[in-house]
């Protein structure tokens, strides 16, 4: 990803396309897809409501590029669709978005809280059950 085009690369049929999504593209999608939301649309399971929205895409940087050419050309699901949610957010935040980078990071490993519960636990039967003192 280009993080100041917002141009996103794709490999289709052993070639390198520019994916980019600007404001008349996302009309575009509106008026062609009007039915749902591009999220629905992206997540439906739908591929020609997908090669749509990839082809509108392309348009800026490839545009003869059709929805059946996407088809025929055939690219793995989850690679494209990440690639237009990138450039969606791009189109919508702007550089200033968090990068995927950030949004794969693993979160703060879990707290040994069982550790703890068992260490609280111990002093408090300690507590109870203590031995009396020999008291010298």
């Amino acid at each position: 990803m280009n993080k100041y085009t917002g141009d996103f690369p794709v490999e289709m049929g052993g070639e390198t396309y520019t994916l980019k999504f600007d404001w008349t593209a996302l009309a575009r999608i509106k008026s062609e897809l009007p039915s749902k939301s591009i999220g629905e649309l992206l997540t439906g399971g739908d591929p020609l409501a997908l090669a749509t929205i990839a082809a509108i895409g392309f348009g800026r940087h490839h545009p003869g590029l059709k929805p059946t050419d996407v088809i025929t050309m055939s690219p793995p699901v989850e690679p494209l669709v990440r690639a237009i949610t990138g450039a969606l957010n791009y189109a919508y935040h702007g550089p200033d978005q968090p990068s995927q980078a950030d949004e794969e990071r693993p979160e703060n490993p879990p707290r040994r809280t069982a550790t703890k519960s068992l260490n609280v636990f111990g002093w408090l039967l300690r507590l109870v059950f203590r031995r009396p003192s020999s008291g010298a």
